[in-house]
């Protein structure tokens, strides 16, 4: 068991760079560089979250988004870049970035029996207040699982009718499996490859009895994920280690006595975009065969000098199919540029895409023979999406 959390840990150590970062508290306003973009060339997109002392996010003013001002400056391997937008992520509704994903962790044992009312209400309540771009999942317990003792109920939709369907619990188990389902909330929110933020939110009065994991075990991954971890305690006092859990992953602890308190909930986990930013600038170094970037944002803010370093390495399969695009833009390609990607990333998700843009430049220049090649190639593939442009194409040189 302490094996496949080991397994866990080191894979969030590797994967940790993909993730928002959340700031812990310390004794000093923060600034932290959380994500990176590549989505047209030469422009590069970063994102920030400025923290108070406490962890809280700050909201900057108006003034310091201004791109003229100079007040937030970007270095790109120690040479300052120029900055052409500075956008709260809040206000990036269509962007993947600013959605949620989280999951609902009910606690359906026994113990649980006489708040199944009460839990079912709370969780329909949230439901009810999330926005249509975020995504809710729901786990529970299930001592038939070997590996650990929770089940995915329901996989991640938007659609909050089918959510409701499931908060009302009817199996309910002997114990309370409460770590072995949060664990099970870690894995199912590391498979979601995606630049949003995840949040667990816990409604359970807290008492695990029969988890394969510990609460220490909660706190240290969901450290090293950054996923914070949000409690709404039903027990009849305060249970200590759902307080702790909350707290120690920059989470909040509710408690369920409380109407209005779960009210704030939602807007308790919203509250984390309110102090990040999406900074785009404009790269100085179009060396695309060299991706790695040492980054530095400086912000001078009330008198004080913000500032936060990463490296940026991004995925070279999809900067060099956008450095591919970006040369078909401003200067000519020719066959052996896109052969060339087909060479080096023959497994990318783009080689469809490339496969495409290589069989039209045959077409376009009377190589009708090899236009037919590539193209037969990509009918071949079971999923792709040029299939019906082929076939006109392979019809109109027919």
């Amino acid at each position: 068991m302490k094996t496949k959390l080991i397994w866990l840990l080191n894979f969030l150590r590797i994967a940790i760079f993909a993730l928002p970062l959340l700031a812990f508290p310390s004794d000093q306003p923060g600034l932290t560089i959380t994500q990176f973009e590549v989505n047209e060339l030469p422009q590069f997109s970063l994102y920030i979250s400025v923290t108070d002392q406490t962890g809280k996010p700050i909201r900057l003013a108006e003034s310091t988004l201004s791109p003229d001002k100079g007040i937030v400056k970007v270095f790109e391997d120690g040479q300052p870049v120029v900055v052409n937008e500075i956008t709260p992520v809040l206000d990036l509704t269509d962007s993947e970035i600013s959605r949620f994903y989280i999951i609902l962790v009910l606690d359906n044992s026994d113990s649980m029996q006489k708040f199944l009312k009460k839990v079912k209400f709370a969780a329909d309540q949230f439901i009810d207040q999330v926005r249509k771009q975020d995504k809710i999942s729901i786990v529970v317990f299930d001592p038939r699982k070997k590996s650990y003792h929770a089940k995915l109920l329901q996989s991640f939709t938007n659609i909050k009718h089918v959510l409701k369907t499931k908060t009302l619990l009817m199996n309910l188990t002997r114990k309370t499996y409460l770590y072995d389902a949060i664990y099970l909330a870690f894995l199912k929110l590391r498979e979601e490859r995606t630049i949003g933020r995840k949040v667990i939110v816990v409604l359970s009065d807290g008492n695990d009895i029969g988890s394969k994991y510990c609460l220490k075990d909660m706190i240290q991954i969901a450290k090293y994920s950054d996923i914070p971890i949000y409690a709404i305690d039903f027990s009849p006092k305060k249970n200590r280690n759902l307080k702790k859990l909350a707290n120690e992953t920059n989470g909040r602890y509710f408690r369920a006595t409380k109407a209005d308190e779960l009210v704030k909930l939602y807007e308790a986990i919203l509250e984390q975009l309110q102090g990040q930013y999406r900074v785009t600038y404009t790269t100085a170094n179009e060396d695309w065969t060299t991706p790695s970037r040492a980054l530095r944002v400086e912000i001078q803010e009330d008198n004080q000098l913000l500032s936060a370093e990463r490296v940026y390495q991004p995925d070279v399969a999809r900067l060099q199919y956008l450095a591919l695009r970006y040369k078909e833009a401003v200067s000519k390609t020719d066959s052996k540029d896109y052969l060339q990607y087909l060479d080096l990333y023959p497994n990318s998700e783009w080689c469809d895409d490339v496969r495409f843009k290589l069989g039209v430049y045959y077409e376009q220049r009377g190589f009708y023979d090899k236009a037919q090649e590539i193209y037969d190639q990509l009918i071949e593939q079971p999923n792709t999406e040029w299939r019906d442009e082929v076939l006109f194409r392979k019809g109109k040189i027919y």
